[in-house]
């Protein structure tokens, strides 16, 4: 999160990479799991599984195994996301940060 004082001399906080990668997975496993509901109850021939195939490596419209092992890859791009972004942005943060609210 960032720092919501105005003018902290700690500059800009980190991003906690815990929370965001569990943030992030959550929402692309409840993204996954209502765009399969939304296939099975709307009629899958609309194409709603064509991006899963593209995306999801293994995924196969629908078996049960298909289905844990998109879960499992859609957390699994939650936390590298979180890690890949988070990470950057917290390097990225200690050389490069300061308050922009600071004389410089």
């Amino acid at each position: 999160m960032l720092s919501t004082t105005p003018s902290s001399s700690a500059g800009p906080a980190r991003i906690p990479l815990i929370p965001l990668g569990i943030s992030l997975s959550a929402f692309l496993a409840i993204s996954y799991l209502l765009c399969i509901l939304l296939g099975l109850f709307g009629g899958w021939d609309w194409g709603l599984h064509q991006p899963w195939l593209q995306f999801l490596p293994g995924f196969i419209w629908l078996t049960w195994s298909s289905f844990f092992l998109g879960l499992v890859e859609s957390v699994a791009y939650g936390w590298y996301a979180a890690l890949l972004f988070g990470g950057i942005y917290n390097v990225a943060l200690a050389r490069f940060g300061r308050n922009p609210r600071s004389t410089g």
